[in-house]
């Protein structure tokens, strides 16, 4: 039995959050470092739950109406490509997190905190497009 690309891929981003939370919260991380991946996580984590939702709709929208399905297709890549972005930064996080904390590691800290607000609030709000379907 093959297993769907989407629970797949959307697997792995749960487990590079954790491994990401995992890292965070390790004693050679100072308090600020936890925090900020702590923060990192947490978003990370509403993005994943989110795009399950999206998923969720998609499926279930192409058995009633194939037009909605297909109103929530470029949202829904958005959504991805953003979700795609914060898994990278999930990522760097993770191996800053092992270095010496120096500013370097405070300046990745930052930019996965930005891309985090900036960019990874936007896809709960790209769900909500896809589950109206073409009526938007």
């Amino acid at each position: 039995m093959r297993k769907h690309p989407v629970r797949t891929a959307l697997g792995i981003t749960t487990a590079v959050m954790l491994a990401c939370g995992a890292a965070a919260f390790g004693p050679a991380a100072p308090a600020s470092a936890q925090f900020g991946a702590r923060r990192t996580a947490e978003r990370l984590d509403v993005a994943v739950a989110s795009s399950r939702e999206a998923t969720a709709a998609l499926l279930w929208q192409s058995k009633d109406n194939p037009r909605d399905m297909l109103a929530g297709g470029v949202p829904y890549l958005i959504q991805w490509g953003l979700l795609a972005g914060g898994w990278m930064h999930a990522r760097i996080l993770t191996a800053a997190l092992e270095l010496p904390q120096d500013a370097d590691t405070a300046r990745r800290l930052l930019d996965a905190d930005f891309y985090g607000v900036h960019s990874l609030s936007r896809i709960p709000s790209l769900t909500e497009v896809i589950q109206a379907g073409e009526i938007v």
